[in-house]
């Protein structure tokens, strides 16, 4: 496991750790000049050095003091830059409580970015769990807390400990998770939904040695009763064979694409991107031609050239061996999906619903709600699997779990959707390590 440790400026109280060349040690601001009571030696230093003079026997990167991000998060987005996933934050907590509150907040950017954190400081180590289960051991007594981060926390399990708790739900507005205790079973702490702060009090000379055990002991879990995928851009490769074709129409009548164009042709069913091209550029052209003509260009790619995307195969192989069911709700045209499907050996899906059958497209939850009507799953552990931020949009509004797969086309609306989504995943191999649970 390589490790970003993060060096805040406060006074090491007993908290020791060890880096290894694998690892990275970031100096934040003041932190240089308290990393070796940490037993840590900074390759660099980053902030604005408002508190401290820069040092002078390490890089430093110099940022304004009037600026978005706090001392603490250049430093994240430095490590995150470089690769790494697991994060130890040492002297970020206590001192002012502004800062220890913007340090919590830290656990979450770095949870939205696919990367974990672990704050250590005032003899306590903090971490965020989400939509995961946690198993450790600490000598019983031992005080933990369970706070809602961001909205509630449901499906909350937790098991081995002086205060259980069985599928249950903790909310921002009342503290039911506070001093809880280990007892001599192993504590196991599980979330379906939402993110728990756990802070669990520790001799500062223990910190490292709970910081490993927790690592160890994290199991990323997805709960579901169903899914509902998307199909072009997060089940198959297509967006790239739609922009050659809408481009492909504009280029014929000398036209130039708007900066809006591309979200008209990936939400919306091929009958309104028909009407779209007629109305906004004027164009003399039956659309029920157009229609037609669009679905038969884009034919013989389903049938025969059709790409998954990487790790589509394998996910949907597990949510078939986990029993999940699973269904595809697309703005594209039935015969396209059924070719395609085919084509890329997806056979297992309960149903197919398209916009057009239900009459609306994504912009509105119809497909999505007829989806799971059919299913018979449940709206908040039903995931809605999609590459389109308008989708995600609907779907997160409407009550869905929401899962925000990368591609292409909206590559600028990354930090969009990563804010939208309540998983972000470049692709689903990310997954790979996920326990898929039937609920």
């Amino acid at each position: 496991m390589n490790i970003c440790y993060i060096i805040g400026a406060l006074p090491s109280a007993g908290e020791r750790f060890f880096a290894d060349d694998t690892d990275l040690v970031v100096a934040a601001d003041a932190g240089w000049q308290t990393a070796e009571g940490y037993g840590l030696i900074p390759a660099l230093a980053v902030g604005d050095f408002d508190t401290a003079p820069p040092p002078d026997h390490i890089p430093i990167i110099t940022h304004p003091v009037r600026k978005d991000d706090t001392d603490l998060m250049l430093a994240v987005r430095i490590g995150l830059q470089r690769g790494y996933r697991t994060f130890v934050l040492a002297g970020a907590t206590g001192g002012r409580p502004d800062h220890t509150f913007a340090a919590y907040q830290t656990l979450r950017f770095l949870k939205d970015h696919g990367a974990r954190g672990y704050l250590t400081g005032e003899g306590a180590v903090i971490t965020l769990l989400s939509s995961e289960e946690l198993t450790v051991s600490a000598e019983a007594g031992t005080t933990f807390s369970l706070f809602a981060n961001g909205g509630d926390a449901k499906g909350v399990t937790i098991r081995g400990a002086a205060y259980p708790l069985e599928n249950g739900r903790l909310t921002e507005s009342f503290p039911l998770g506070v001093s809880n205790a280990f007892t001599s079973e192993p504590l196991i702490v599980s979330t379906g939904r939402g993110n728990l702060l756990m802070m669990t009090l520790c001799p500062p000379e223990r910190s490292s040695d709970l910081i490993a055990v927790m690592a160890a002991g994290r199991q990323a879990i997805l709960p579901l009763s169903g899914v509902i995928f998307d199909m072009d851009g997060t089940l198959i490769d297509s967006n790239p064979r739609w922009d050659q074709v809408g481009f492909r129409y504009l280029e014929r009548y000398g036209l130039t694409a708007p900066e809006d164009f591309l979200y008209h042709v990936h939400t919306k069913p091929v009958p309104e991107i028909a009407v779209y091209l007629k109305e906004t550029f004027g164009l003399e052209v039956d659309p029920d031609a157009l229609t037609r003509e669009v679905i038969s260009l884009m034919d013989d790619y389903y049938r025969t050239e059709a790409t998954p995307k990487a790790g589509v195969l394998a996910f949907i192989r597990r949510l078939e061996g986990a029993g999940i069911p699973y269904c595809i709700a697309t703005a594209a045209e039935r015969s396209h999906v059924e070719a395609g499907l085919a084509t890329v050996g997806i056979t297992g899906q309960k149903f197919i619903l398209t916009c057009t059958e239900v009459g609306a497209d994504k912009r509105f939850p119809t497909v999505f709600e007829e989806a799971l009507r059919l299913l018979g799953s449940d709206r908040a552990t039903t995931a809605v699997v999609e590459d389109s931020p308008t989708a995600l949009a609907t779907a997160g509004r409407a009550g869905f779990y929401t899962v925000s797969v990368y591609d292409n086309t909206f590559r600028d609306r990354e930090e969009e959707k990563r804010q939208i989504a309540d998983l972000s995943v470049r692709s689903l191999e990310e997954l790979a390590s996920v326990e898929l649970r039937k609920i």
